[in-house]
């Protein structure tokens, strides 16, 4: 992160391959966004970008988007405390 924007965002994932695309559309839509913009993400969202997602597997974008959202509550903890990054 650069501020309060989202520089580069990665994952390391052991799932299928909807899940994987998921992941990936992720990155495409909030790459260069804030941390607030970032926040707006929605599966829906993500299921549209992909277009190509099978319902049935529409659980892998609210999986995906539930970790962003885990991640980026830990961003606006580490900028409000950056000290405790150190003992993570």
């Amino acid at each position: 992160m650069r501020g309060d924007t989202i520089q580069n965002l990665g994952y390391d994932i052991n799932g299928c391959l909807n899940t994987n695309a998921c992941c990936n559309a992720v990155i495409s839509l909030v790459e260069g966004k804030t941390l607030d913009a970032a926040w707006e993400l929605t599966p829906e969202r993500v299921a549209e970008y992909l277009g190509t997602l099978p319902a049935d597997h529409f659980h892998c974008a609210e999986l995906v988007v539930g970790t962003l959202y885990l991640a980026l509550a830990d961003a606006r903890e580490n900028q409000r405390s950056p000290w405790k990054k150190m003992y993570r």
